[in-house]
């Protein structure tokens, strides 16, 4: 693990236990699978350096991440775009203004019915 991922040395007492659980649960348990495993979760992670999703989106960053659920769409269905500097970005709607900088809510909104969670108000998100 350390070779693959060497600034993960801090945490590596932390995840690998954890991994070692997930890889037998999961039956992670073929060459390709655990290339697919390892690469997917070492880029969520940062290469297991952050252990803790940073869900604190602004509005912006909602609108641009999850487009689908917080972008504003005009009547043609296409999303509203906005003149950023040099840039376009993604208008936030309503819902990505209420959600602005609540991590929590973020997480209840964006994670709920999905992946064996419950509903946005279980608080599983």
């Amino acid at each position: 693990m350390l070779k693959l991922f060497p600034k993960s040395a801090r945490y590596v007492d932390s995840y690998l236990p954890l991994m070692h659980g997930v890889i037998e649960r999961c039956q992670i348990n073929t060459p390709q699978r655990i290339a697919a495993f390892l690469s997917q979760v070492g880029h969520e992670s940062a290469g297991f350096t952050v252990l803790v999703e940073n869900l604190n989106y602004s509005a912006d960053g909602l609108a641009m991440t999850w487009g689908t659920r917080f972008a504003l769409k005009d009547s043609a269905g296409k999303y509203v775009m906005v003149k950023d500097g040099s840039r376009l970005r993604r208008m936030p709607n309503s819902d990505a203004q209420l959600l602005h900088r609540k991590p929590e809510a973020i997480a209840n909104r964006v994670y709920s019915d999905r992946l064996g969670n419950g509903s946005e108000t279980s608080g599983e998100g």
